[in-house]
């Protein structure tokens, strides 16, 4: 991959806005240098409470 590629595919991505969906009342604990792990069944709605802590970041 080129740098002008990889430049273009990071652009794209920051200008992405998450889904709509339901707000759920879970927070992830503020950590500082450290890894934040999200564990659960398959189709619990991972993916999504990622989304919604991103949006709640931006």
């Amino acid at each position: 991959m080129t740098a002008a590629v990889i430049e273009q595919v990071v652009t794209e991505g920051l200008n992405l806005h998450p889904p709509l969906m339901i707000r759920r009342d879970l927070k992830l604990p503020a950590a500082q240098d450290l890894a934040t792990v999200i564990l659960g069944m398959r189709r619990s709605g991972k993916t999504w409470f990622i989304y919604q802590t991103i949006g709640d970041l931006l």
